[in-house]
């Protein structure tokens, strides 16, 4: 599992973090995957690179409780949220053209089929009309033999 955490940098009785990427079964001292920025709570200063860690939340990264009060300072919960909104507006959108595109076809075939299975029926009633239309001529004949 891939986290956003701190890892703590600087001297004694002075902490500075780096905000990191990493796995979340390594020691948040070890190698990290990516480096988003860092954190200074002493001076107040910070600086954290809001589209690589709006990335990382896409990918399925978790950050942890002390980065999500960072991130909320840079307004990046809302950014991640509203990148997330309009990504499944865009994939509702592909959704809907496509079932607009796919129910024509569905309906030509079936009337297709339909056109198919009548041909048989009109034929059986062409054959029917000319027994019909066969049969006076014979009664008349029968007629004009007597």
């Amino acid at each position: 599992m891939v986290k956003i955490r701190l890892s703590r940098i600087g001297r004694k009785s002075l902490p500075t973090y780096r905000v990191v990427v990493s796995d979340s079964r390594k020691t948040p001292t070890s190698a990290c995957i990516a480096d988003l920025g860092y954190y200074d709570p002493i001076s107040g200063k910070s600086s954290i690179n809001a589209e690589e860690a709006i990335k990382w939340l896409n990918k399925g990264a978790i950050p942890s409780d002390s980065v999500k009060t960072i991130f909320k300072k840079f307004n990046i919960n809302k950014q991640f949220a509203e990148a997330k909104v309009s990504v499944k507006k865009e994939l509702d959108s592909k959704k809907t053209n496509k079932k607009k595109h796919s129910a024509p076809k569905k309906r030509i075939r079936a009337k297709k089929v339909k056109a198919v299975a009548a041909a048989p029926v009109k034929e059986a009633a062409k054959a029917e009309e000319t027994k019909v239309a066969d049969a006076p001529k014979a009664e008349d004949k029968a007629a004009e033999a007597k």
